[in-house]
């Protein structure tokens, strides 16, 4: 999801105030944004498994659609892009 959009703080602001994301969402969604954090790195940290990881990426995903829909900020996500 980092390589799909282009994440401004704008950006960024918009979905997690429209997204309604649990605990783990949000810090997936930094960390993986702003710090650039890797699946394994961020399975470490926050003391889940990668496809827990994996799971709430792909919720992220689906949220973000829905959210873009609804937004004039939030652009469309580039979904032929490159698996994460």
């Amino acid at each position: 999801m980092s390589k799909e959009v282009l994440w401004t703080q704008e950006v960024i602001d918009e979905f997690i105030r429209l997204g309604n994301l649990s605990e783990l969402e949000l810090k997936v969604l930094k960390t993986r944004v702003i710090n650039h954090w890797k699946i394994p790195y961020q399975a470490y940290k926050f003391s889940v498994s990668q496809s827990t990881i994996d799971r709430t990426i792909y919720n992220l995903k689906i949220k973000y659609d829905a959210c873009q829909k609804r937004s004039a900020i939030l652009p469309e996500r580039d979904k032929k892009s490159a698996k994460l």
